[in-house]
């Protein structure tokens, strides 16, 4: 009992929810193991998930319509769909975020970004961006049993051409 207490015996803890693999059945789609202690045969698994909200920071290099390209550093609010985990696990697995978030985010950064003209961005209505950015996200990321809370520009950088040509156009105005 002591060699195998690791194997049988699983703690999962607040935030968190667990998928059963069975060695006879694969992946029990119908179970999701909840907070606490729970028993299991030696032979089976628990995957444990974190159900909270995580966030994940990423750069993503985009081309305006003019051919520049941008860096643009994005923050993504996610966590998994708790009824939905099962499915989850068996086709994505528990490295969903580099496998489903980080690819819709950048793929919706390169959209809807790539639309404008670098000058266009410090014009732009950020709402209508962050609108834009979340639906396409969300929709990509939902159909793997994800949901999105927010993406979030933190940064969007410039070339240093358009950069100082913005600062020179400001100058000149101010002067004016």
């Amino acid at each position: 009992l002591i060699f195998f207490w690791k194997m049988i015996v699983y703690t999962i803890d607040p935030g968190q929810a667990a998928v059963s693999w069975k060695r006879s059945s694969g992946t029990q789609i119908d179970e999701i193991y909840r907070e606490g202690t729970h028993l299991i045969w030696p032979w089976n698994r628990l995957y444990i998930y974190d159900l909270r909200v995580q966030k994940i920071d990423t750069e993503v290099p985009v081309l305006s319509t003019d051919g520049l390209e941008l860096t643009v550093d994005v923050t993504t609010r996610f966590r998994p769909q708790p009824k939905t985990l099962p499915q989850l696990h068996q086709e994505v697995g528990p490295d969903y975020a580099n496998r489903i978030v980080i690819p819709q985010v950048v793929a919706a950064v390169r959209e809807v970004i790539g639309k404008y003209r670098p000058e266009q961005l410090y014009t732009l209505r950020t709402d209508d961006v962050h609108d834009q950015l979340m639906a396409r996200t969300a929709a990509g990321t939902r159909q793997h049993f994800l949901l999105i809370d927010d993406v979030i520009i933190r940064r969007i950088e410039l070339p240093e051409s358009v950069q100082k040509a913005i600062q020179s156009d400001r100058k000149s105005t101010r002067l004016n």
